[in-house]
């Protein structure tokens, strides 16, 4: 494909992406709005904001790896240098990953002692905040595929990942909205949530490994 032919598709893709997920996004909000509650979801915003702060310097650290490795991927060095580049990314990002979680499980009551929420609730809470970590830190895990992609202009592959992760968080709002009146809908869309950047992620793994000969380098 011819350079000015692919930079059309990609930008035609990043629109179309941009268009599908914030309106799948938009449906997955009021969908979870019904089923949570005006408290739950509440609720769920502020964990929401309590592990965004928990991952804030490891998502900063990896954007770092990101264009660390998109530099010497588009670079002219040799392939065992390449390769060295992402095995490196690779160990970077799961330190940054398990960090999180590590702190959240060790310390999750103590950040969520901030909030002022219905005491009834605090074992939901801490659950979610440990399934948000967990999502996170599969998003974070997942960054060097996802930057190698970008650095090789293969955006559908982006594209493909990103709606794919919408559908499932929209799935898990029909389920949590579902399945209400037996489970708490809270911990079923926090699990769906959860679940979506790990499914994404081995989409893109199993891309990257099968495309790319240098993302097979390990760790």
């Amino acid at each position: 494909m011819r350079q000015s032919t692919r930079l059309i598709v990609n930008v035609g893709l990043t629109y179309a992406r941009m268009g599908v997920t914030v309106g799948l996004g938009l449906a997955t909000t009021a969908l979870a709005l019904r089923a949570m509650g005006k408290d739950d979801f509440g609720l769920y915003g502020a964990v929401f904001a309590i592990a965004g702060l928990t991952m804030s310097v490891s998502e900063s650290l990896g954007n770092s790896t990101i264009r660390l490795l998109s530099l010497h991927v588009n670079s002219d060095e040799r392939q065992d240098q390449v390769r060295r580049a992402m095995a490196t990314c690779l160990s970077i990002v799961l330190i940054l990953g398990i960090v999180p979680v590590l702190l959240c499980l060790v310390a999750g009551s103590a950040l969520l002692s901030s909030l002022q929420y219905d005491p009834s609730r605090q074992v939901a809470a801490w659950w979610t905040l440990q399934l948000f970590i967990i999502g996170a830190a599969a998003t974070v895990a997942q960054t060097p595929y996802r930057s190698l992609l970008i650095a090789r202009q293969e955006l559908t592959f982006i594209t493909l990942a990103d709606v794919i992760e919408s559908v499932v968080r929209l799935s898990a709002a029909v389920a949590a909205l579902a399945l209400a009146s037996r489970f708490d809908a809270l911990l079923v869309f926090a699990s769906g949530a959860a679940l979506a950047p790990l499914v994404t992620g081995l989409i893109l793994v199993v891309l990257c490994v099968r495309k790319h000969a240098v993302a097979r380098s390990l760790p």
